[in-house]
């Protein structure tokens, strides 16, 4: 038998926290405030049933999922559909994860255009062509609106000055050696850059 013991404010009155116990172990399940209030006439100190028990458990995931992906996000941007792959990865419910994604971007925390931008432009920063900063994009989930909103912000860009700035970094300047010069130039490639940007970048590292 599940009993309530007690319901108190938590997180400064956005969830309501649910003291249970259950065969002598207590433990605590929270629900995000308007979720509470669909269900509030339903609990009451002492006995509850599982049908109840089982909603709480619901609302609990909900609200957790929600903590995470907040948590998640102070760490870098994310697109919703990144953020719910990781939050599935840590045991949440595809329901659970979806609702904490959908409820941020309605907050403007998840911010798939504005994200995605920041994102390309650490990569350009980092040394990466515009081939592999569109593929990561794709990759971290986000979607063809914001992709293509990026693809245009990148024509703003010289990328065979980007890529001699690579061939500078790593090689001073680009390898005499054909063996190794193919090698660089294979390496180049994976960065994202062209074959035109390559080229001009190899000029340019000579000058």
């Amino acid at each position: 038998m599940t009993i309530l013991e007690a319901l108190y404010s938590s997180d400064g009155g956005s969830a309501v926290a649910a003291e249970l116990s259950s065969d002598g172990e207590k433990y605590t399940l929270f629900c995000l405030s308007e979720d509470y209030a669909e269900i509030k006439g339903s609990l009451k100190k002492g006995p509850i049933d599982d049908e109840l028990l089982e909603t709480i458990r619901g609302l609990d995931s909900r609200c957790r999922a929600l903590r995470k992906g907040r948590s998640l996000l102070e760490f870098g941007c994310n697109s919703r559909n990144g953020l719910i792959l990781k939050l599935r990865k840590r045991g949440f419910s595809g329901e659970s994860a979806e609702f904490a994604a959908d409820r941020l971007m309605s907050e403007k925390i998840i911010n798939e255009d504005r994200d995605a931008l920041r994102e390309a432009e650490r990569m350009v920063s980092s040394g990466f062509g515009r081939k592999r900063i569109i593929s990561s994009l794709y990759t971290k989930g986000y979607g063809r609106e914001a992709v293509s909103s990026v693809y245009e912000k990148l024509d703003e860009y010289d990328f065979s000055e980007i890529c001699r700035d690579v061939i500078i970094k790593k090689w001073r300047k680009f390898p005499e050696d054909p063996d190794t010069g193919k090698r660089a130039i294979a390496a180049l490639m994976r960065l994202g850059f062209s074959s035109s940007e390559i080229r001009s970048g190899i000029k340019k590292s000579m000058k």
